[in-house]
């Protein structure tokens, strides 16, 4: 895909893609703070201080732009994008504020946290003033924000995590967030879930006949509709056992036509959660449509594109969402 195509995209949308045109072949493995070498990366760049108390602050952290020492546990952390806020939302921590709530708030596995709790909006993109206003003690950036640093840095201690080298779009990041501010055992709470899932969902698949399927997963909008691969899909293929159509192995924009041409036995799809028009219905009222495979036997299974991306309870969800699946 085009550079110029990726910039059409609204940031994070870009971001998915182009991790889903990049994503690699590799065996995926069941990745547990204890266990995986992201955990380790962060353990190895995180010293701490031979005072520290209980709580393992103050602590150094080296990150993709040096070393930030954060003095005292945090208790307003803000970060620079949604999916950062997110994985503190999964580790049980409410984000004191951050860039694009509102696409947070897309995504109704964050309703309870999100009505219940006042986060700061940092606007769309980042406002700086707002993060001032916001008086945080801790900093969260991704390398793929394109925050300023020093302008951050000059506010509170900051950290930018580097996305570019993972093997796994969620847990890495994931555990390189939860290690950095030592939130330890809410990291082994939500893997010893994660993982427990995952069996019963490969098991239900199993059971089911829908595991050996060949299955693509896509987002349709009202002119475009995107093909997830790659990273964002590693799991469903590499570990519950759908088969892949080689040919549909890149993320790319797909029409009805191609789809006709591969006619996928299952097909997932989610609306475009930047911009929702009712494309998916608008899909299931073609002509084309209704001559799928996967239409036909009754396959096709509608969900949101948090199944699709980087946040930890998406995945969780889409563990869930593909163990409850009915044949």
């Amino acid at each position: 895909m085009s550079g110029k195509f990726f910039r059409l995209l609204s940031p994070l949308l870009a971001f998915l893609l182009l991790l889903s045109a990049c994503g690699g072949s590799g065996e995926t493995t069941n990745h547990s703070p204890s266990g995986n070498k992201a955990a380790t990366a962060a353990s190895a760049s995180a010293s701490e201080s031979p005072s520290t108390g209980d709580s393992g602050f103050p602590k150094t952290v080296t990150h993709l732009k040096g070393e930030t020492t954060i003095p005292a546990k945090p208790t307003k952390i803000v970060t620079t994008n949604f999916v950062a806020a997110e994985h503190l939302i999964s580790l049980g921590i409410i984000p004191h504020g951050t860039a694009s709530l509102e696409q947070l708030a897309i995504f109704k596995l964050y309703d309870e946290e999100l009505n219940n709790n006042k986060i700061a909006n940092l606007g769309t993109p980042l406002d700086y003033e707002a993060v001032v206003n916001a008086a945080p003690d801790l900093i969260i950036s991704f390398d793929w924000d394109q925050a300023d640093y020093g302008k951050l840095s000059a506010i509170a201690p900051t950290i930018v995590l580097d996305t570019t080298k993972t093997t796994n779009i969620f847990q890495e990041t994931f555990v390189l967030l939860g290690e950095a501010i030592n939130e330890h055992e809410a990291l082994e709470t939500f893997f010893s879930k994660y993982n427990a899932t995952k069996e019963e969902a490969i098991a239900a698949l199993k059971d089911n006949r829908l595991q050996g399927k060949t299955a693509i997963f896509m987002m349709a909008s009202e002119k475009t509709n995107y093909l997830f691969t790659g990273l964002n899909t590693k799991v469903f293929y590499d570990e519950l056992g759908f088969k892949t159509i080689p040919d549909l192995s890149a993320a790319q924009a797909i029409d009805l036509e191609t789809l006709r041409k591969y006619d996928p036995e299952v097909i997932f799809i989610g609306e475009d959660y930047t911009n929702p028009t009712g494309a998916v219905e608008k899909l299931k009222d073609s002509a084309v449509w209704q001559t799928l495979t996967a239409v036909k036997n009754n396959h096709v299974y509608e969900t949101d594109t948090s199944i699709f991306g980087p946040m930890a309870r998406g995945q969780q969800y889409a563990l869930e969402f593909m163990r409850d699946l009915q044949p």
